[in-house]
C-alpha cells in the first residue's frame, strides 16, 4: 500500500492498517443470518423479537466497517490515524505520552508479565493539546509501528535500552517524554 508524503508531516515511512480480507463476506452471511432470523420471527408473529435481533446488524455492520477503514500512517515528522469517521494527525514534538499495552500470546497465563487480552485500545498517543489517539492493536506490524514511535518520539538511545518494551512478545510501557 503506498501512499504519498502529508503537506505538514512529510514523507511516508510505513503504514499499517486492519488485515480483514474476509470482512465483507462475513457482512453479507452475518447479514443474511440475522436477517432470515428475523423474517421467520415476524413470520411467526413476534416482531418484538425480529426487532432486537435486527438492532444486532447494526453494531456488527459498524464493526466490520471500522476495521476496513483503520489506518495509521507514520510519517518522518509525526503520525496520521484513519478511524471510521475522521483522520487525526499528530507532530513529534506534540506527543506529551505514548504508551502500549500488547500481548502476543506467548507469555503462559500464571506468569506474572502476563498480560490479559482485551478488545480495547491498547496503544494510545496523548497530545500536548490533550487529544487522545488510541489505535487499534490489531493492525499489521503493529509491533514495528510501536518500536518506530517510540523511536521518534524518544529516541534510538531510549529504545535500546529498553529492549524488552519495544520487542515481539510481550510489551508494556506507558512513559512521557
Amino acid at each position: 500500500m503506498l501512499r504519498s508524503g502529508h503537506p505538514e508531516l512529510g514523507p511516508v515511512e510505513s503504514v499499517h492498517y486492519v488485515e480483514r480480507p474476509q470482512s465483507v463476506a462475513s457482512l453479507i452471511i452475518t447479514s443474511t443470518v440475522i436477517t432470515a432470523a428475523a423474517a421467520g420471527l415476524f413470520y411467526i408473529e413476534a416482531p418484538v423479537c425480529g426487532g432486537v435481533i435486527m438492532l444486532i446488524l447494526i453494531p456488527v455492520t459498524i464493526d466490520l466497517l471500522r476495521g476496513r477503514k483503520n489506518s495509521l500512517t507514520i510519517h518522518a515528522n509525526g503520525l496520521s490515524y484513519t478511524g471510521l469517521f475522521r483522520t487525526r494527525t499528530c507532530r513529534w514534538e506534540d506527543v506529551e505520552e505514548f504508551g502500549h499495552i500488547l500481548d502476543n500470546g506467548t507469555i503462559p497465563k500464571d506468569d506474572p508479565r502476563y498480560i490479559r487480552k482485551t478488545r480495547g485500545f491498547s496503544v494510545w498517543i496523548l497530545k500536548r493539546s490533550g487529544e487522545r489517539i488510541n489505535i487499534r492493536p490489531d493492525l499489521t506490524g503493529i509491533y514495528d509501528a510501536v518500536r518506530s514511535i517510540a523511536v521518534h518520539v524518544f529516541g534510538p538511545e531510549h529504545v535500546a535500552a529498553y529492549p524488552d518494551d519495544y520487542g515481539s512478545g510481550s510489551i508494556r510501557t506507558n512513559r512521557s517524554d
